[in-house]
């Protein structure tokens, strides 16, 4: 956990910070098919009633770093309707795409991390602020300069940016 949130801050990710109104809790989970290896070899696994994983023989590669986003997600507002994007059908982006000539193929399993805050407006809430979260081996306080996975908005404001940056064509 601690090599994932320096990799973060190294990358700008994240940024140490006091300044936090809610705290999300970090948590390190088996990857699907070490849940499926452990449960295999009879080793326990935690679970949503807090039962440890069995520590020994651990690969770091099969083991993930989670944000855990219920506690913001509750105080999230609803996307203004004006700024939701609207997927559509595959007929209608069929037509679109007909006119097209040039094709490419884009990897955005990281996408949600590639964007970043606006800096608050005038009396506006720093978002930053209640993207908090502990580093539990360290006790430094840590918070997102850039989207995380598990917000209930962030697919909605990615399609959003993304549509933006392909309107023009």
């Amino acid at each position: 956990m601690d090599l994932q949130i320096k990799q973060w801050e190294k990358d700008g990710i994240v940024e140490k910070s006091d300044d936090i109104l809610i705290q999300m809790n970090v948590l390190v989970v088996p990857k699907v098919n070490e849940v499926e290896k452990l449960v295999n070899e009879d080793k326990t696994i935690m679970n949503r009633n807090g039962i440890s994983v069995m520590m020994s023989n651990i690969n770091l590669q099969d083991y993930r770093t989670c944000l855990d986003c219920r506690s913001v997600n509750k105080i999230l507002a609803a996307p203004d309707p004006g700024k939701i994007s609207k997927t559509l059908a595959f007929n209608q982006q069929k037509i679109l795409l007909s006119k097209c000539e040039l094709f490419s193929k884009l990897d955005l399993a990281s996408y949600y991390l590639q964007l970043s805050f606006d800096e608050p407006k005038e009396g506006e809430l720093d978002s930053r602020r209640i993207l908090g979260f502990l580093n539990p081996l360290t006790g430094e306080s840590y918070r997102f300069k850039r989207l995380p996975f598990g917000l209930s908005c962030a697919p909605q404001y990615a399609q959003y940016v993304f549509d933006s940056i392909i309107s023009a064509y």
